[in-house]
């Protein structure tokens, strides 16, 4: 019985440990930066919930930018052979670094593609 446990025990470390280190390939496109410098992201998991977090510089507000209002917008699309599909759409504000935003519902929809990452101004609802 405690071999049992011990494998099932090993088997769930070596489980979460994969998950935790799984490479997701990232890509910015950012149409703020003239505003907004991205220094660096990098790619968290909350559960199976795949995060990018984002260390940027405010340069100047979005409103210089040509945006209507702080709030602005991200779009998270998956990169697949020959064509995007896209995962999530949110709006948010640039306050805080580093901050965290979701890319998907869940690691599965990712699988072992890239994800395009593009902000933008938002859109007037």
């Amino acid at each position: 019985m405690s071999k049992i446990k011990y494998s099932v025990l090993l088997f769930l470390v070596i489980s979460i440990y994969a998950q935790a280190v799984s490479k997701t390939e990232v890509t910015i496109n950012n149409a703020l930066s003239d505003c907004i410098q991205i220094d660096e992201t990098k790619v968290i998991y909350s559960g199976d919930i795949p995060l990018l977090e984002i260390s940027h510089q405010n340069i100047k507000k979005t409103s210089e930018c040509g945006c209507k209002s702080a709030v602005s917008e991200y779009t998270s699309e998956l990169v697949m052979d020959g064509y995007n599909s896209k995962l999530l759409t949110a709006k948010f504000s640039f306050e805080g670094s580093p901050f965290q935003i979701p890319l998907a519902a869940s690691q599965k929809m990712i699988g072992n593609y890239g994800v395009l990452v593009s902000f933008n101004c938002s859109a007037p609802d």
